[in-house]
């Protein structure tokens, strides 16, 4: 769906159409954005500044017909999302390396958030993070989701998808097996578990 591998066969169909990137740019141009598991190896870049990771996905947009890259949109954009997510940091020249976990997550979302996505694809966001990061996180999703932004979360925490989701569907060896809508009696933790050994179906 983000590009990162090619689909084995069937469709993805985004806002009414079929599409097929072949890249992350591709999708990130659709208004599909990733937050992925690996925030070391794939998210941010440790050495680089808080600044230089949150305007890396808009780089371009911030350039003038010159190539000219206009620091003084730059340095607002950044600001006004450090501010919105709460992301704890001395100066936006900080080096995210040195930052928390969690305010590194944040920072991994705030790059999506100022691509303005349509889609966010979220695998993993709370992993290795402390639980009062954890809970500033959660909160971030259901502010994107409240805005408009569709999400796909995707965790192994049970509980957090019964905090956060309005569906969830589990897959056992490829295939959907069950889904489970958030207020129904059928889903409890006892029967996603069960899904996900390929016990409980209902699909």
């Amino acid at each position: 769906m983000f590009g990162l591998e090619k689909a084995d066969c069937g469709k993805i169909i985004f806002m009414g159409r079929a599409i097929s990137p072949g890249r992350p740019s591709d999708a990130l141009a659709l208004g599909i954005g990733y937050v992925p598991r690996d925030r070391h190896r794939w998210g941010i870049i440790g050495i680089r500044s808080v600044l230089e990771n949150i305007s890396l996905a808009i780089i371009n947009n911030l350039k003038s017909k010159f190539g000219v890259i206009d620091r003084k949109k730059e340095v607002q954009i950044v600001y006004n999302l450090v501010k919105i997510l709460n992301i704890v940091t001395p100066t936006l020249s900080q080096p995210v390396e040195y930052l928390s976990g969690g305010n590194q997550q944040k920072v991994v979302i705030a790059k999506l958030i100022a691509k303005k996505p349509k889609f966010l694809i979220l695998n993993e966001p709370t992993q290795g993070i402390d639980v009062a990061s954890k809970n500033e996180i959660m909160k971030i999703i259901d502010d994107l989701s409240r805005e408009g932004i569709a999400l796909l979360y995707i965790s192994e925490e049970i509980d957090e998808l019964l905090e956060i989701c309005d569906r969830i569907i589990v897959m056992f060896n490829g295939k959907i097996c069950a889904q489970f809508v958030c207020g129904e009696p059928e889903t409890n933790k006892e029967n996603i578990l069960s899904a996900i050994e390929g016990g409980f179906r209902n699909v």
